[in-house]
């Protein structure tokens, strides 16, 4: 638990040209994918 808050923590605290590669390498057509994670 305490590594992934880590992680989010990284990931809050860096630029936003990061966040938006890492997105795009996750997640490419920018879907909607908050029923996939929570159900």
């Amino acid at each position: 638990m305490n590594s992934a808050i880590n992680r989010e923590k990284q990931i809050k605290a860096g630029l936003r040209d990061k966040k938006i590669k890492l997105m795009e390498q996750t997640n490419i057509n920018w879907d909607n994918l908050y029923n996939e994670i929570i159900l």
